[in-house]
């Protein structure tokens, strides 16, 4: 049914209705209904069943009459500003970043002012070491009835690798804390890393939220995001070389213990080296300083004939097997305890100084009263040893001495 104020073609679908109404034409009136109610639609509004007690559509506003119906302006929401939002939130993100790495960084200097204490029993070992070493060298002397030359000799050795231990122990706290030094270095470095990726973040974030801004400050502000981006990726590779260099840092610290090592001519892999044995397994400078004392040991029980080469080798060769570390701090406890009861160790079948053509020469002087004499004998005692064994020194200064 319509009304009289709507327009002429509602009306006739109206008319079209009511006629088959007449008619008993449900399909007719149903189609003529339908067609009334789409022309409404278009225009506005909408109507009830029966034609009557319109209502404006949604997005369309009703005159005072509510015969005429215009679509309403579709207002924008308001636009809101977050950048003061976006500055808190990664100013307080920064924030926590630095907080986090100052933190780290002074744990770190913690630990370098620490090194000291961490070392110094280590230190105080070593010379608490020396004066045992030097009272056992004395003792030596004393009952091989030496008042000169090779007591002299065995101190000066002792005192020697005494402060290559403790030199040794401050060269490992150098590199702890070159390395300790080398994480602060990466961890201001990663600081900086991640604050430019904020910074990046953040101006990204700016610019989508600016709808205010004008063209100059847009590209400016893609010009600063642009340079973020450069500095992240800057720090990015500086970080990346800081730690090759850290890694070489290292790497030549523990070359240089080594080297000082194969370069002195006293230090205990050269002086294995003389006495026969095959240090190509032997790394002294990367032991722990209690193995270095072991491996000392093993050196002083070979060159005074209370070790045999092979057991040395064995011992040198595994020098980083507990087992075989305390078999050699035992027998040394043995021997430096009483030195008459340590076990008679022979050298290997493969050598006899007998049948040594020197020993034979050096034989025939001692007993002819030639160069080889006592006194020489006795201040050259290690040369000897090291030439013919414990057995043969002896035999030399027996002969010397007429017995």
């Amino acid at each position: 049914m319509a009304q009289v104020w709507e327009s002429a073609e509602v009306k006739k679908q109206g008319d079209l209705w009511n006629a088959a109404k007449l008619k008993g034409d449900k399909a007719a009136m149903s189609l003529a209904n339908t067609t009334a109610n789409q022309l409404r639609n278009a225009i506005g509004y909408q109507s009830n069943t029966s034609g009557l007690n319109q209502t404006a559509k949604t997005g369309y506003a009703a005159d005072s009459t509510n015969t005429k119906f215009t679509p309403t302006p579709v207002i924008a929401p308001p636009k809101i500003d977050n950048s003061g939002l976006i500055e808190s939130q990664y100013g307080s993100l920064i924030s926590a970043l630095k907080s986090q790495i100052a933190q780290n960084v002074n744990n770190k200097n913690t630990e370098i002012s620490g090194l000291g204490a961490k070392y110094q029993p280590q230190k105080n070992t070593s010379e608490v070491g020396r004066g045992n070493e030097l009272r056992t060298a004395l003792e030596i002397s004393a009952n091989n009835g030496d008042r000169g030359g090779i007591g002299r000799q065995q101190a000066l050795e002792t005192t020697s690798n005494a402060d290559k231990r403790i030199n040794d122990i401050g060269l490992q706290q150098t590199s702890d804390e070159t390395n300790l030094r080398n994480d602060i270095s990466n961890l201001l470095l990663e600081g900086n890393v991640q604050e430019a990726q904020f910074t990046a973040a953040k101006l990204k974030d700016l610019i989508a939220n600016n709808q205010y801004v004008d063209t100059t400050n847009y590209n400016r502000g893609q010009d600063t995001f642009n340079n973020g981006i450069a500095t992240s990726t800057l720090a990015n590779n500086t970080a990346s070389t800081n730690a090759s260099v850290k890694n070489s840092e290292a790497n030549t610290a523990g070359q240089l213990l080594q080297n000082k090592e194969m370069s002195d001519p006293n230090s205990v892999t050269n002086q294995m080296a003389k006495l026969g044995l095959n240090t190509a397994r032997f790394n002294y400078s990367q032991l722990s300083v209690e193995a270095k004392q072991k491996a000392d040991m093993v050196l002083n029980d070979l060159a005074n004939g209370r070790m045999s080469r092979a057991s040395a080798q064995s011992s040198i060769d595994h020098a980083g097997d507990s087992y075989a570390a305390n078999m050699a701090q035992l027998a040394w406890q043995k021997s430096s305890e009483n030195p008459d009861n340590a076990p008679k160790i022979e050298k290997p079948v493969a050598y006899n100084y007998k049948t040594d053509a020197g020993f034979a020469d050096d034989m025939q002087t001692a007993t002819n009263g030639g160069t080889t004499s006592v006194s020489q004998l006795k201040a050259n005692a290690s040369v000897f040893i090291q030439k013919y064994t414990i057995d043969g020194y002896n035999a030399l200064l027996k002969a010397a001495q007429g017995e």
